[in-house]
């Protein structure tokens, strides 16, 4: 489905294209979101999120997302990380 189609009840964690989660509670967040992202295709992820709030991937963003780990593994294997 996409994500315009999820009805957001108190509030919900979608991928963006890094290791986070964007958090969605109202329209205005949910139209920032497609600004930034597009109208993407999510996937609920039931055993992510929490009791208040569900979680969402985002298959389109797999790829940019693993490089970025990736990339960010590596930083924090030659520089370390608090």
């Amino acid at each position: 489905m996409k994500i315009s189609e999820v009805e957001i009840e108190k509030e919900i964690m979608v991928q963006t294209t890094t290791d986070a989660y964007q958090v969605i509670r109202n329209d205005w967040s949910l139209n920032r979101y497609i600004e930034q992202f597009g109208d993407v295709e999510v996937v609920h992820e039931p055993n992510a999120g929490s009791k208040v709030c569900k979680a969402y991937s985002v298959p389109a963003f797999k790829t940019e997302r693993d490089k970025y780990i990736a990339a960010k593994a590596e930083h924090c294997r030659r520089w370390g990380s608090n």
